[in-house]
């Protein structure tokens, strides 16, 4: 329940934050840049020992499934998971929040079920998900407080984002523990299709710009690190 409550929080402190503050939306870059650090170091130091420590054949299999899913998911949210302030102006119509919202929960509730076993709250995946939320739900917040008139959408739309997770939580719960590797690692999948993704776009403009997101990215990977010590 308190994972839950932290989680539902977490999306809702990010709307809020990109409501009050989405002319310095740039916030949200720069946090999802840690959350990619902080992603990369939780994968290869935590999610693929877990993937591969019971020797079960050919898991890679769903590794790569977690991939093309992200590939998939990634078309139907135009890549909303990782936009950045500079482009999130042309994501202002329903259609497209439609979209958004479908591809983006399915998502968040897809990394819930390999949570369902989690009770510690220093737990490095629950805080990847945590710092990998905010800056989306940042984003969300920013396309509400840019368009006012649609307030009610906008607020169905985080509600549902937030309790994805939560929903993927509930439903793991439900399934064989020999059975949660095969989700871990298509989560691995999905994680390493973003990371590889954002590190891909920060070479792209300016040099001081790309040194900045670097040092984002790198501290990320510390704040991972540092994280393995009260887990």
């Amino acid at each position: 329940m308190t994972i839950t409550l932290l989680l539902i929080l977490g999306i809702f402190l990010g709307a809020g934050g990109g409501v009050l503050f989405y002319k310095k939306s740039q916030v949200a870059d720069q946090i999802c840049l840690v959350g990619i650090g902080f992603l990369i170091m939780i994968c290869f130091d935590d999610i693929f020992p877990l993937v591969y420590q019971k020797n079960i054949p050919h898991i890679g299999i769903f590794v790569i499934f977690g991939i093309l899913l992200q590939v998939l998911l990634e078309y139907i949210t135009k890549g909303f998971e990782h936009k950045t302030s500079e482009n999130i102006q042309e994501k202002k119509s329903s259609k497209i929040s439609l979209g958004i919202i479908t591809g983006l929960s399915l998502h968040a509730f897809i990394e819930g079920i390999p949570l369902s076993g989690t009770k510690n709250l220093s737990d490095p995946y629950l805080w990847g998900i945590l710092v990998h939320n905010f800056p989306i739900s940042f984003l969300m917040g920013t396309l509400w407080a840019q368009n006012k008139k649609k307030s009610a959408f906008f607020l169905v739309m985080i509600v549902l984002f937030s309790i994805a997770t939560p929903l993927g939580i509930i439903l793991g719960s439900y399934i064989d523990t020999e059975k949660q590797p095969y989700f871990l690692a298509i989560v691995a999948g999905i994680f390493i299709h973003l990371c590889s993704a954002v590190l891909f776009d920060s070479h792209h403009g300016e040099q001081k710009k790309k040194l900045s997101q670097i040092l984002y990215i790198f501290f990320g990977m510390i704040l991972a690190c540092v994280s393995h010590f009260f887990h």
